[in-house]
């Protein structure tokens, strides 16, 4: 991946965990402590994968899994899958 790549996939990772940080405080009391958290978990996770795969030897192990928790969330725009 080249520097400017890793840069752009991290500072959308950064911008998606703001944004899902503001929806989930609107959620509806009943699902902010189980959707909510599992949203936030699963958005941070990716964004620490990418950072640590940024500083890493082990790039592709550390993207695998990133890309695996992305594989969990449904893409409405796209027909592919994981």
């Amino acid at each position: 991946m080249k520097q400017a790549e890793e840069l752009t996939a991290i500072t959308r990772a950064y911008d998606l965990a703001k944004e899902m940080t503001e929806r989930t405080r609107k959620l509806p009391r009943d699902l902010k402590f189980v959707l909510g958290d599992r949203m936030l978990t699963t958005t941070y996770d990716v964004l620490d994968l990418l950072v640590q795969a940024k500083y890493s030897s082990s790039k592709r192990e550390l993207l695998t899994k990133a890309n695996l928790f992305l594989c969990t969330v449904p893409d409405r725009s796209s027909k592919k899958r994981c």
